[in-house]
C-alpha cells in the first residue's frame, strides 16, 4: 500500500501512524503530528490499496462539513476538522477527524458479557440512557439541518460512561447555508 506525502489544509505536514480501521471507501490511520486526531484516505476506484482524490463533489461535501462544524456538532459525532491534501499536487485524499480512542462500537454494550467486561460501570439499566444519548446526538445533527446518511451498528461509538458518538460522518447529507 503506497501513502502519499500529506499536509492539512494549513500546510502542515501529516504523519501517519498504523492503520486503524478500513471500509469500503477508504482507511482510518492514527496521526502523529496532529494529537488528538486521526485521519480518514480514500481509495482510488479501482483499488483498496491505493489511495486517491474523492470525487470533486465528495471533496465539496467535506470542506462544506467543515466550514459548518459546531462545537454542539464536534460533541456528539467525529465531525471533519480538516482536509488532508497530496503534498505534490494539493488535491483532497482525505481528512483528519477527533481521534475516538476511549470508545467502542455500540454493539458490544449489547451482550451482558461484553458489557461487562468492557463497560463495568453500565448495567442492563444504562441501556436506556445509551438510547437517550443516540437519540440526542442524531437530533443535533439535525437541528444543524444536517441527515445522517448511514445510521447502523457499525457507526455508532459508546464510551465507557455510556456517551455516544457519531462516526462515518462523511457520509452525511451536509447543509451550508449560503451568507
Amino acid at each position: 500500500m503506497s501513502l502519499p506525502e500529506l499536509i492539512d489544509a494549513d500546510g502542515q505536514l501529516v504523519r501517519l501512524g498504523g492503520e486503524i480501521a478500513r471500509g469500503g471507501e477508504g482507511a482510518v490511520f492514527h496521526v502523529q503530528s496532529h494529537g488528538g486526531h486521526v485521519a480518514k484516505l480514500y481509495f482510488s476506484d479501482t483499488s483498496k490499496t491505493e489511495f486517491a482524490p474523492p470525487s470533486k463533489q465528495h471533496q465539496a461535501k467535506l470542506k462544506a462539513a467543515i466550514q459548518a462544524a459546531t462545537v454542539e456538532l464536534c460533541s456528539v459525532a467525529a465531525w471533519p476538522a480538516k482536509t488532508v491534501h497530496s503534498k505534490r499536487s494539493g488535491e483532497v485524499y482525505g481528512f483528519l477527524m477527533p481521534n475516538l480512542g476511549g470508545f467502542d462500537k455500540i454493539h458490544l454494550l449489547y451482550r451482558p458479557k461484553d458489557r461487562k467486561r468492557l463497560f463495568p460501570p453500565l448495567s442492563w439499566d444504562s441501556l436506556i440512557l445509551v438510547a437517550a444519548s443516540l437519540a440526542d446526538a442524531v437530533a443535533t445533527i439535525h437541528r444543524h439541518e444536517h441527515v445522517v446518511g448511514d445510521i447502523n451498528e457499525s457507526n455508532l461509538l459508546v464510551s465507557k460512561t455510556g456517551d455516544v458518538k457519531l462516526i462515518d460522518c462523511d457520509s452525511f447529507q451536509v447543509f451550508l447555508q449560503c451568507q
